[in-house]
This record gives C-alpha cells, structure tokens and sequence, in this order.
C-alpha cells in the first residue's frame, strides 16, 4: 500500500470512530461503495479524484442531529 493510501486509511478510520460509523456506511456515503475501506485495507490504490471526493465528504459531512439544528437556524 502507497504512503498516500495509508494515510488516507487512517484519516478514515479516525473519521469512523469519531462519527460511530461503520465502514461499509462510511464508503456508502462517500463514494457510493460500501467496500471501499475494506478495499484500501487490502492494499487498493486510488486514482486522485477518488481521494479528492473522500476528503471532499469528511470535511462537508455533518451528523444528523447538527444538519437538523442548522435547518432550523435558517427557518427561523
């Protein structure tokens, strides 16, 4: 596995935890694979837009419960 790759694993991994996600959720909502992780833990490499669209989506995501509240904000 690349160091780019590995470091994209972990970056994951820490996201999964401090969000209580699953793996297969994670991929799901990221990219559309729920293999995703499962894949980079046996060594895939991924082409620069798929790293591109999964930090895309840690750095935009947002739990439910804070989506909710923000809506709110705006409604109000």
């Amino acid at each position: 596995m690349s160091k780019t790759a590995q470091k994209l694993l972990d970056e994951i991994e820490r996201f999964c935890v401090k969000h209580e996600m699953s793996a297969t959720t994670f991929g799901k909502l990221a990219v559309n694979d729920g293999h995703l992780v499962h894949e980079l833990r046996d060594g895939l490499d991924l082409r620069s837009s798929r790293h591109d669209r999964i930090r895309d989506f840690m750095v935009s995501y947002r739990p439910l419960g804070q989506r909710r509240r923000a809506e709110s904000r705006t409604a109000a």
